[in-house]
């Protein structure tokens, strides 16, 4: 008896052992909107960020531990410079056993890229601190437009974008006013 005991509680161990690392292996449900914070569904319809723009952001180039992989949320460009919000997720290519091969970027970045220069920042913040000299305002306004419209694409229509924006309880007067010009006509309906 207690060896079939011992048999079952081992096979359960070895049951949810195994689901564990199974989870880790899937491909993420959802991605981070990196300026807002939603929390989107991994199959919105998005562009990808370009391989050629990754490989001059150390943070989000590919190297011998991961490859990453990104999402436009907004895109700008002014005198030479392209600016891109975006977010997505990392595979490890040898992932240690037990942890995750899928690892979510929780706040993603605007990369500012020039010639075969990229500068990054936190998304968030770039909104919320008005740099001007960093981002300058028109910029941080084209960014906000193409935040919107990208977003009520990827969400699949306006009233599908308000109710996320309801459902994820997003602080409308907490947004920089660029922000909050761009998303008004998707929260003035859920206040």
């Amino acid at each position: 008896m207690p060896f079939t005991v011992i048999k079952h509680a081992l096979v359960a161990a070895l049951f949810a052992l195994s689901s564990a690392v199974a989870a880790g292996d899937k491909l993420p449900r959802y991605l981070n909107e990196p300026v807002l914070g939603l929390r989107l569904d991994a199959g919105v319809k998005l562009d990808r960020l370009p391989d050629e723009v990754r490989a001059l952001c150390s943070r989000i180039a590919d190297d011998e531990s991961s490859t990453v992989h990104m999402w436009i949320f907004a895109q700008a460009s002014d005198a030479g410079v392209a600016y891109y919000v975006a977010s997505g997720y990392s595979k490890m290519r040898y992932p240690v056993p037990g942890e995750p091969k899928y690892e979510l970027i929780v706040r993603g970045g605007l990369y500012l890229v020039t010639g075969n220069k990229c500068v990054d920042d936190p998304a968030d913040e770039s909104f919320e601190a008005r740099d001007f000299k960093q981002t300058p305002l028109p910029i941080l306004q084209q960014l906000s437009t193409d935040l919107a419209a990208r977003l009520v694409r990827a969400v699949g229509g306006a009233e599908r974008l308000r109710t996320e924006i309801k459902n994820q309880h997003i602080d409308f007067d907490q947004l920089s006013p660029e922000l909050q010009v761009a998303f008004k006509p998707y929260v003035t309906a859920t206040k």
